[in-house]
């Protein structure tokens, strides 16, 4: 869910525009970062409902929405001949730096803090030593 302060901060930055540019800027924000596709540069009109009572957007369970939508580009992504995965990483990384411990060794962030997003808890390598090999095994 989106949390009260960033719907407070996201009022006050359009306070006394129109309507319309706000629901634009959340458009772009859902179909380019949330919901992203192969070619990052079409939004499906279906999100155009959702933001039709701006003041119920808040209520959405955007997180499921989002998990989902990755499990389903997982899904894809496993398939024999597909080659990239597309979907919101920042969200999938620290999924997987926590729910699959034996596939990828982050290292801890020592300055992370409970109140920061939990994507910063981890620091992400750079090249963690994956070979296809590797990736053959895990899609097994």
């Amino acid at each position: 869910m989106v949390s009260g302060a960033i719907l407070q901060c996201f009022r006050h930055k359009f306070r006394g525009v129109h309507h319309v540019f706000a629901r634009a800027y959340l458009l772009y924000l859902l179909g380019c970062t949330l919901f992203v596709d192969k070619t990052s540069t079409r939004v499906q009109i279906v999100y155009l409902r959702l933001l039709r009572d701006l003041d119920s957007v808040a209520g959405y369970s955007w997180s499921y929405g989002c998990l989902a939508w990755l499990y389903r580009q997982l899904g894809q992504a496993s398939r024999f001949k597909v080659k990239q995965i597309i979907g919101y990483m920042t969200l999938l990384k620290p999924w997987v730096y926590e729910h699959m411990c034996g596939v990828v060794v982050p290292n801890h962030d020592l300055d992370y803090l409970e109140v920061h997003p939990r994507a910063l808890r981890w620091i992400p390598r750079r090249d963690d030593g994956t070979t296809s090999v590797d990736v053959q095994k895990y899609r097994q």
